[in-house]
């Protein structure tokens, strides 16, 4: 595995109090082409619309072509919180509404640290295809060399407090609903996460008695296990599309999870 982290050549970006840095966390797996994580982004046209047209957004499109990108928002002191987007390439609001919180949150007043993966895998998402290497990278984070376990490794490292994991749900499909997916096992506070979340968001609660058992190798599972507390956050939009309303209510549960940690007032 190549893990680039901290080496990038973006520079730091100055906003009021906060720092900005972008680099990179995640490139290959054995050196393969097949499992190159970077590409453009805005290849992919429903991203070309609706992300936001700033000099910072063209950073991020510009290094995810080499691999998944990670923003830093803050001087890295503590509350440390983590919110990662397109786990699967092809669905699209919350890699778009990832997007627009960095350019948010450039200006604004942060306590703490926010991390944020906006597009874990750029190569899918810039051909709207859902797998890695032909993975369900929600299912290998327990797999070591994979770009989700890899994000959880770095996770660990940088002593994140907690994590959200933004995705969306198919008509249909399961959960099928706007909706907040947590565990009570090992760590409750994943289920009073989740719970405020859910109250501040109109999200469905579905909460689980103990992680990993149905969903093992799942980000959310995973995290939990390994002493992090983390929930999932569901929109309801079909795959390969995005509009205004489902980007926003995407947006609005990862301001909700900021509030949660106490990053934003």
């Amino acid at each position: 595995m190549l893990l680039l982290v901290l080496s990038c050549t973006m520079p730091v970006y100055a906003t009021n109090n906060s720092n900005i840095t972008i680099n990179i966390i995640y490139m290959a797996h054995n050196y393969s082409p097949d499992s190159f994580t970077g590409g453009n982004i805005t290849n992919n046209s429903i991203i070309e619309k609706y992300i936001p047209n700033t000099d910072l957004t063209d950073k991020i499109i510009s290094i995810a072509r080499f691999g998944t990108p990670i923003i830093t928002i803050g001087n890295g002191s503590e509350p440390k919180v983590m919110i990662i987007a397109g786990v699967h390439g092809n669905e699209l609001p919350a890699q778009i509404a990832a997007i627009k919180m960095v350019n948010y949150l450039k200006n604004r007043d942060v306590n703490g640290t926010v991390y944020i993966i906006p597009v874990v895998c750029p190569r899918g998402t810039s051909q709207d295809m859902r797998y890695w290497y032909g993975e369900n990278l929600n299912s290998v984070a327990n797999h070591p060399g994979t770009p989700t376990n890899t994000i959880l490794k770095y996770a660990n490292y940088l002593k994140v407090n907690m994590i959200g994991d933004f995705h969306s749900t198919q008509p249909g499909s399961y959960p099928g609903n706007y909706s907040v997916l947590c565990s009570k096992d090992p760590i409750y506070e994943s289920y009073n996460m989740a719970v405020y979340i859910s109250n501040h968001t109109n999200s469905s609660l579905i909460s689980y008695e103990k992680a990993g058992v149905d969903y093992p190798g799942a980000v959310e599972d995973m995290s939990n296990l390994e002493g992090i507390p983390a929930v999932t956050c569901e929109v309801l939009s079909p795959h390969g599309t995005a509009n205004n309303e489902t980007i926003d209510r995407s947006f609005n549960q990862m301001f909700s999870f900021l509030k949660y940690g106490n990053i934003i007032n």
